[in-house]
């Protein structure tokens, strides 16, 4: 999981016991590197879709062979994962 999702989803308040429980479920949290926020500016520019965080979570997952992005907005994540160019990105709407 990209460090942007988990500042995303965390308020630090006792509300956020599901953010520990899942993040106990992954594998990691990895931080973003620079490589990584060009190529989701480009795929923001590509795909029309404007969530920084959305195309720094297709950039990371398609820079990972095998990623699946869970997501509540499948529609931009699709359409960020088509304009990498080579999607081998599966996209699970939740």
């Amino acid at each position: 999981m990209p460090t942007p999702v988990l500042a995303e989803v965390y308020s630090g308040r006792p509300s956020d016991a599901p953010v520990y429980q899942f993040l106990k479920s992954v594998e990691s949290v990895v931080s973003t590197s620079a490589a990584i926020a060009r190529r989701a500016g480009e795929l923001r520019a590509r795909s029309g879709v404007t969530d920084v965080v959305d195309a720094i979570v297709v950039a990371e997952a398609a820079a990972t062979p095998g990623s699946i992005v869970l997501t509540s907005d499948p529609a931009d994540i699709r359409a960020l994962i088509d304009a990498t160019g080579a999607p081998r990105v599966a996209c699970v709407g939740v």
